[in-house]
């Protein structure tokens, strides 16, 4: 009786939560604000002991191979675009100036947060940067800076890097963005997902680096070296494998079998199979003529998981004690700040130097990359893994709310949607 129940509770969640997200869809002219979120609402009330508690910790121990392989495939989708972004055109160097800034400005503000917020964090781990007492304001405290300090940053700082491609690509169609502002914006984003990986993942490898110093030796760079190495290995067996044959059935049945492997190796190294797997796409998407092929292919795929690594994010979802909620909201701040005042900086020289009244509001929206890099951290053992999985789905659910209306003002201001221009005269 009770399994009947559960069930039929789950059912009743499931109905309702498309339900609604379909009535936002047509509410919000075909832009859900809130898409996704009713996923991880249902992993939430699955996993948390708070609620029904179905899914606990043991319970989705058993699911770690599923999770495991559902990182490594967008770290693989995300390798095969790689080829798509030119980073010798100015426009993409820009870009990646201005995430790197955003990445480096949150990076150091999350690092002296944390440390003053939650200096118990050096107590388990090694000091970096240490001074005994200083005085601010009258009161006497001690600063310590740790690695896992360190790491947070660096996590964090890959998080706010993110900006939505694909939400970019979706807003001008459907606002019919026309100029030379819209027509650069893709390739100005491109980088912040490239990077947001790459600092995550190298980050980790240090991390794993300094764990096993003392049984292992090897240092940053060689677990780095050996991850890349690792991943074009990967990358080059697919491309021996499938050849030139672009049957979906055959690149499918090749993905799963080399990303399994991947995402197998990556887990038992103690290393991202988020980033092992990028790089075995990159490698692919930068050897094979066919990768854009297996890109339209495999495209299709990414719908579903999106769903599944939503809900496994809210299964995972613990609430936050004490000053560790000062972090997700200090961290929604600081990246809206940095994305607005960076973005200034860099956006000179896109559309034809004219002046762009808030640029930096084409770039808040996130996908669902910086989820992907949460639940990738939240499947190891870490202390810093429920900070990160709270900020990241606090990021999605807010910049999914905030992004799309600051996107359709700034195309207004700048007079360059269709749409919204023949809307305007259509009400005179």
């Amino acid at each position: 009786m009770t399994l009947n129940v559960t069930t039929l509770t789950l059912l009743a969640l499931l109905v309702s939560s498309f339900a609604i997200s379909s009535l936002l869809q047509k509410r919000w002219l075909g832009l859900s604000p809130l898409a996704g979120a009713e996923f991880i609402f249902i992993g939430f009330i699955l996993g948390s002991p708070l609620a029904l508690g179905i899914l606990d910790e043991p319970r989705l121990q058993a699911f770690s191979p599923m999770i495991s392989l559902i990182i490594g495939l967008f770290g693989f989708f995300y390798g095969l675009e790689i080829a798509q972004v030119k980073f010798k055109e100015e426009t993409s160097v820009l870009g990646l100036s201005q995430f790197c800034l955003i990445l480096v400005a949150v990076g150091a503000l999350v690092f002296y947060g944390t440390v003053f917020f939650m200096p118990e964090l050096a107590d388990t781990s090694r000091l970096i940067v240490g001074k005994e007492k200083f005085v601010l304001w009258g009161k006497r405290y001690e600063f310590h800076g740790s690695d896992t300090h360190l790491w947070l940053a660096l996590t964090l700082g890959s998080l706010a890097s993110v900006s939505s491609v694909a939400g970019v690509e979706a807003m001008l169609a459907r606002w019919k963005g026309r100029g030379p502002f819209s027509s650069s914006l893709s390739r100005f984003t491109a980088p912040g997902e490239v990077l947001g990986i790459l600092v995550f993942g190298a980050a980790w490898a240090a991390a794993r680096s300094v764990e096993s110093s003392q049984t292992l030796g090897w240092t940053v760079t060689e677990w780095t070296v050996a991850v890349i190495a690792l991943g074009v290995f990967c990358g080059l067996l697919f491309w021996l494998f499938i050849g030139k044959d672009q049957e979906p059935t055959k690149i499918y049945l090749a993905t799963i079998g080399v990303v399994t492997l991947a995402s197998g190796v990556a887990t038992s190294v103690g290393v991202s199979p988020l980033f092992l797997n990028f790089v075995c796409g990159a490698a692919l998407a930068l050897t094979s003529p066919h990768s854009d092929k297996i890109a339209e292919v495999l495209g299709n795929l990414k719908g579903p998981l999106s769903m599944m690594v939503l809900f496994f994010a809210g299964a995972k979802l613990t609430p936050l004690s004490g000053h560790e909620w000062w972090i997700p909201l200090l961290f929604l701040a600081w990246r809206y700040g940095a994305v607005a005042f960076f973005a200034k900086i860099c956006c000179r020289s896109l559309a034809d130097n004219r002046y762009l009244p808030g640029p930096g509001r084409a770039f808040y929206l996130q996908d669902i990359l910086i989820v992907v890099i949460a639940l990738d951290l939240s499947t190891r053992p870490s202390q810093i893994g429920p900070i990160v999985l709270v900020s990241a789905l606090s990021a999605y659910v807010f910049f999914g709310i905030v992004g799309p209306f600051q996107f359709k003002r700034l195309l207004q201001d700048t007079g360059e949607s269709t749409a919204l221009a023949e809307a305007k005269k259509g009400t005179e």
